[in-house]
């Protein structure tokens, strides 16, 4: 699982969400992305979130997520 920054140049949608996230994963050559819209604050605690997503997509033959701040089901894998 692999997530990235979306940059919205700028935009804001509905009026209240600046920031973009997208998490990506990947079995059998089959990918599904998930887009996440934040406002400055729930961006905050978007890796906690992440976590939670991590463990909802569980496949066993997958890289463990590894969050910005080195934390997450993946830390320690080299």
């Amino acid at each position: 699982m692999v997530m990235y920054p979306v940059n919205l140049l700028g935009n804001v949608y509905e009026d209240k969400y600046t920031v973009c996230r997208a998490v990506v994963a990947e079995k059998s050559g089959l990918s599904f992305f998930l887009y996440f819209m934040l406002t400055k604050d729930s961006y905050k605690n978007f890796d906690s979130c992440l976590k939670d997503i991590a463990n909802v997509f569980w496949f066993d033959d997958i890289a463990k997520v590894v969050l910005p701040d080195g934390t997450g089901s993946g830390a320690g894998v080299k």
